[in-house]
Protein backbone atom coordinates (compact mmCIF):
# COMPACT_ATOMS: atom_id res chain seq x y z
CA UNK A 1 0.00 0.00 0.00
CA UNK A 2 1.18 3.53 -0.84
CA UNK A 3 1.86 5.03 2.61
CA UNK A 4 1.75 8.63 1.40
CA UNK A 5 -1.57 8.21 -0.38
CA UNK A 6 -2.96 6.43 2.69
CA UNK A 7 -1.87 9.36 4.89
CA UNK A 8 -3.41 11.84 2.46
CA UNK A 9 -6.65 9.88 2.56
CA UNK A 10 -6.63 9.93 6.35
CA UNK A 11 -5.96 13.66 6.37
CA UNK A 12 -8.92 14.36 4.09
CA UNK A 13 -11.15 12.21 6.29
CA UNK A 14 -10.02 14.05 9.41
CA UNK A 15 -10.59 17.46 7.82
CA UNK A 16 -14.10 16.39 6.81
CA UNK A 17 -14.87 15.54 10.44
CA UNK A 18 -13.42 18.83 11.68
CA UNK A 19 -15.63 20.81 9.30
CA UNK A 20 -18.82 18.86 9.99
CA UNK A 21 -21.26 20.02 12.66
CA UNK A 22 -19.47 19.43 15.97
CA UNK A 23 -20.31 16.44 18.13
CA UNK A 24 -19.44 15.60 21.72
CA UNK A 25 -16.89 13.09 20.40
CA UNK A 26 -15.14 15.90 18.52
CA UNK A 27 -15.15 18.05 21.64
CA UNK A 28 -13.59 15.27 23.73
CA UNK A 29 -10.96 14.55 21.07
CA UNK A 30 -9.98 18.22 21.10
CA UNK A 31 -9.94 18.46 24.90
CA UNK A 32 -7.78 15.35 25.22
CA UNK A 33 -5.35 16.44 22.50
CA UNK A 34 -6.22 13.50 20.24
CA UNK A 35 -6.90 15.68 17.20
CA UNK A 36 -3.50 17.33 17.37
CA UNK A 37 -1.84 13.96 18.00
CA UNK A 38 -3.59 12.43 14.95
CA UNK A 39 -2.52 15.33 12.74
CA UNK A 40 1.10 15.03 13.83
CA UNK A 41 1.02 11.27 13.35
CA UNK A 42 -0.45 11.46 9.86
CA UNK A 43 1.85 14.35 8.93
CA UNK A 44 4.87 12.16 9.61
CA UNK A 45 3.97 10.30 6.39
CA UNK A 46 3.60 13.51 4.36
CA UNK A 47 6.22 15.83 2.82
CA UNK A 48 4.26 18.89 3.99
CA UNK A 49 4.80 21.61 6.57
CA UNK A 50 2.00 23.38 8.45
CA UNK A 51 2.21 26.86 10.01
CA UNK A 52 1.71 27.27 13.74
CA UNK A 53 -1.59 29.07 13.06
CA UNK A 54 -2.85 25.80 11.59
CA UNK A 55 -2.09 23.80 14.73
CA UNK A 56 -2.13 26.00 17.83
CA UNK A 57 -5.89 25.95 18.42
CA UNK A 58 -6.55 22.26 17.89
CA UNK A 59 -5.90 21.10 21.44
CA UNK A 60 -7.88 22.98 24.06
CA UNK A 61 -8.80 21.27 27.36
CA UNK A 62 -11.11 24.18 28.22
CA UNK A 63 -13.21 24.04 25.06
CA UNK A 64 -16.98 23.90 25.74
CA UNK A 65 -19.57 22.08 23.65
CA UNK A 66 -22.12 24.92 23.39
CA UNK A 67 -19.37 27.35 22.47
CA UNK A 68 -18.04 25.02 19.77
CA UNK A 69 -21.47 24.59 18.21
CA UNK A 70 -22.24 28.33 18.43
CA UNK A 71 -18.96 29.22 16.75
CA UNK A 72 -19.64 26.73 13.95
CA UNK A 73 -23.09 28.19 13.29
CA UNK A 74 -21.83 31.79 13.45
CA UNK A 75 -18.93 31.19 11.06
CA UNK A 76 -20.37 28.67 8.61
CA UNK A 77 -24.06 28.00 8.98
CA UNK A 78 -26.19 31.05 9.86
CA UNK A 79 -29.74 30.96 8.44
CA UNK A 80 -31.24 33.80 6.42
CA UNK A 81 -28.56 35.93 4.80
CA UNK A 82 -25.95 33.41 5.84
CA UNK A 83 -22.33 33.77 6.90
CA UNK A 84 -19.63 35.24 4.69
CA UNK A 85 -17.98 31.84 4.26
CA UNK A 86 -20.62 29.11 4.09
CA UNK A 87 -19.26 25.57 3.79
CA UNK A 88 -20.02 25.30 0.08
CA UNK A 89 -17.22 25.16 -2.47
CA UNK A 90 -19.26 26.83 -5.20
CA UNK A 91 -20.03 30.07 -3.35
CA UNK A 92 -16.76 31.65 -4.51
CA UNK A 93 -17.00 30.29 -8.07
CA UNK A 94 -18.24 32.25 -11.08
CA UNK A 95 -21.35 30.04 -11.10
CA UNK A 96 -22.29 27.93 -8.12
CA UNK A 97 -24.68 25.89 -10.23
CA UNK A 98 -21.92 25.01 -12.70
CA UNK A 99 -19.63 24.14 -9.79
CA UNK A 100 -22.17 21.76 -8.28
CA UNK A 101 -22.90 20.13 -11.63
CA UNK A 102 -19.21 19.56 -12.27
CA UNK A 103 -18.75 17.99 -8.85
CA UNK A 104 -21.74 15.71 -9.47
CA UNK A 105 -20.11 14.57 -12.70
CA UNK A 106 -16.92 13.76 -10.78
CA UNK A 107 -18.89 11.74 -8.21
CA UNK A 108 -20.84 9.83 -10.84
CA UNK A 109 -17.72 9.09 -12.88
CA UNK A 110 -16.32 7.23 -9.87
CA UNK A 111 -19.62 5.49 -9.10
CA UNK A 112 -20.69 7.71 -6.20
CA UNK A 113 -23.82 9.70 -5.39
CA UNK A 114 -24.76 12.26 -2.76
CA UNK A 115 -27.23 10.68 -0.35
CA UNK A 116 -30.61 12.41 -0.37
CA UNK A 117 -31.06 11.43 3.27
CA UNK A 118 -27.98 13.43 4.27
CA UNK A 119 -29.47 16.66 2.85
CA UNK A 120 -26.01 17.67 1.68
CA UNK A 121 -25.43 19.60 -1.51
CA UNK A 122 -22.73 18.28 -3.83
CA UNK A 123 -20.44 21.23 -3.10
CA UNK A 124 -20.63 20.95 0.71
CA UNK A 125 -17.04 21.15 1.92
CA UNK A 126 -17.24 17.99 4.10
CA UNK A 127 -18.69 16.11 1.09
CA UNK A 128 -15.90 17.30 -1.22
CA UNK A 129 -13.34 16.27 1.40
CA UNK A 130 -14.95 12.84 1.72
CA UNK A 131 -14.71 12.42 -2.05
CA UNK A 132 -11.00 13.26 -2.00
CA UNK A 133 -10.59 10.89 0.96
CA UNK A 134 -12.14 8.15 -1.19
CA UNK A 135 -9.97 8.89 -4.24
CA UNK A 136 -6.77 8.93 -2.19
CA UNK A 137 -7.84 5.70 -0.46
CA UNK A 138 -8.28 4.02 -3.83
CA UNK A 139 -4.92 5.37 -4.93
CA UNK A 140 -3.28 3.97 -1.80
CA UNK A 141 -4.23 0.43 -2.79
CA UNK A 142 -2.78 0.62 -6.29
CA UNK A 143 0.63 0.28 -7.80
CA UNK A 144 1.90 2.74 -10.41
CA UNK A 145 -0.24 2.64 -13.53
CA UNK A 146 -2.98 4.18 -15.59
CA UNK A 147 -5.71 4.10 -12.93
CA UNK A 148 -3.39 5.70 -10.38
CA UNK A 149 -2.74 8.54 -12.85
CA UNK A 150 -6.50 9.02 -13.38
CA UNK A 151 -7.16 9.13 -9.64
CA UNK A 152 -4.41 11.68 -9.06
CA UNK A 153 -5.60 13.79 -11.99
CA UNK A 154 -9.13 13.83 -10.58
CA UNK A 155 -7.84 14.88 -7.17
CA UNK A 156 -5.83 17.71 -8.72
CA UNK A 157 -8.86 18.91 -10.70
CA UNK A 158 -11.17 18.94 -7.67
CA UNK A 159 -8.57 20.79 -5.62
CA UNK A 160 -7.73 23.38 -8.27
CA UNK A 161 -11.27 23.99 -9.50
CA UNK A 162 -13.19 23.77 -6.23
CA UNK A 163 -11.58 23.23 -2.84
CA UNK A 164 -8.44 25.40 -3.06
CA UNK A 165 -10.44 28.47 -4.11
CA UNK A 166 -12.73 28.05 -1.12
CA UNK A 167 -9.95 27.41 1.39
CA UNK A 168 -7.93 30.42 0.22
CA UNK A 169 -10.91 32.76 0.53
CA UNK A 170 -12.00 31.28 3.86
CA UNK A 171 -8.49 31.64 5.31
CA UNK A 172 -8.66 35.38 4.51
CA UNK A 173 -12.24 35.96 5.62
CA UNK A 174 -12.05 34.15 8.93
CA UNK A 175 -9.50 36.66 10.24
CA UNK A 176 -12.18 39.35 10.20
CA UNK A 177 -14.70 37.22 12.09
CA UNK A 178 -13.17 37.18 15.58
CA UNK A 179 -12.49 33.47 15.08
CA UNK A 180 -12.14 31.08 18.00
CA UNK A 181 -8.72 29.39 18.06
CA UNK A 182 -10.16 26.00 17.11
CA UNK A 183 -11.87 27.00 13.86
CA UNK A 184 -9.16 29.46 12.95
CA UNK A 185 -6.70 26.57 13.06
CA UNK A 186 -9.02 24.22 11.15
CA UNK A 187 -9.47 26.67 8.26
CA UNK A 188 -5.75 27.47 8.06
CA UNK A 189 -4.90 23.78 8.24
CA UNK A 190 -7.30 23.03 5.40
CA UNK A 191 -5.79 25.74 3.23
CA UNK A 192 -2.19 24.78 3.97
CA UNK A 193 -2.93 21.15 3.15
CA UNK A 194 -4.88 21.96 -0.03
CA UNK A 195 -2.18 24.30 -1.33
CA UNK A 196 0.59 21.74 -0.81
CA UNK A 197 -1.54 18.88 -2.13
CA UNK A 198 -2.32 20.80 -5.29
CA UNK A 199 1.32 21.68 -5.87
CA UNK A 200 2.39 18.07 -5.36
CA UNK A 201 -0.30 16.60 -7.63
CA UNK A 202 0.16 19.12 -10.43
CA UNK A 203 3.94 18.78 -10.37
CA UNK A 204 3.85 15.07 -11.29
Amino acid sequence: MNATARARSQFYGLLSELLSFPTEDLLLACQEGRILHAIREISAELPYQFPEAALSGLGDPGLEFIGLQSDYIRLFDLPGGGPSMPLCAGVFAASRRDSMEELLRFYRHFGLTVSADAHDLPDAIPTVLEFLHYLAFREAGLGPGEEEAALRSAQADVLQRHLLRWSAEAAKRIEGKDPPPFYRSVVHLLHAFCAQETAALVAV
